[in-house]
């Protein structure tokens, strides 16, 4: 699967950046799935930068890697993930073991619920509430050298540059219905057969097998929450 970078240099070999300790679960190397995220951010940087030149960093990342490592997977907010996100932000010697992060990010309009949250104005359920009203990122973090040995250098091209057609939709589409047939089996323990069954048949699959939606661009924390509104009638999780 292919991961991306946006940064305003090509990074070909990816370190653990101690900068990145301000973004939700700590100090590592930042990609996503989504390549529209990616575009997004990097065209943040050059905005705030007054840069002429920004890059879409992009890696292959082979996902039976994740077997191996110390990794931790949230799927959408919730206590636990808020949790660990402000222990981060707000405690200086607050540390973590994990190889790979993998969750939902804070973008900019959502960032001032977590700035509500360091202050502690909101009750954990009504921070959580309000970030759903926002559509949230995802992330991954590879905190460790060894995590990164993973990590693939393909290619670096500029966030104005279109990477997809329609005809390639084939190779993005595989890898995040696998994501969304894991979430459903984990959280209400659907078989591989129902829940691919009812992701062929949703309308989100519609919008992801057709360029123009720009579905493709969107990373599986996304999709999952999309595809849940959809169904709707999956009753409480197990």
């Amino acid at each position: 699967m292919e991961l991306y970078h946006g940064s305003l240099q090509e990074v070909k070999t990816p370190i653990i950046s101690a900068n990145s300790k301000i973004f939700e679960y700590g100090r590592g190397f930042y990609v996503t799935e989504s390549l529209q995220d990616a575009r997004r951010w990097v065209q943040k940087l050059m905005k705030e930068a007054h840069a002429t030149e920004g890059y879409i960093n992009t890696y292959e990342f082979d996902r039976k890697a994740m077997d191996s490592l110390n990794c931790l997977i949230f799927k959408k907010p919730n206590k636990e993930w808020l949790k660990f996100v402000m222990d981060n932000r707000t405690k200086r010697d607050f540390s973590h073991d994990y190889d790979i992060i993998l969750g939902p990010a804070v973008n900019d309009d959502a960032y001032e619920q977590l700035i509500y949250a360091e202050g502690d104005i909101f009750r954990t359920s009504s921070i959580l509430e309000d970030l759903r009203s926002f559509r949230l990122m995802d992330q991954y973090l590879f905190h460790t050298p060894r995590a990164l040995e993973a990590l693939q250098y393909v290619d670096s091209f500029p966030p104005v540059t279109s990477k997809c057609m329609q005809d390639d939709l084939h190779l993005f589409t595989p890898t995040k219905v696998r994501w969304l047939v894991e979430y459903l089996h984990d959280d209400y323990d659907l078989s591989i057969e129902e829940s691919l069954d009812r992701i062929y048949h949703s309308e989100l699959y519609k919008k992801l097998s057709t360029e123009s939606t720009q579905y493709w661009h969107l990373g599986p924390v996304d999709l999952y929450n999309e595809l849940l509104e959809e169904f709707g009638d999956l009753g409480k999780e197990k």
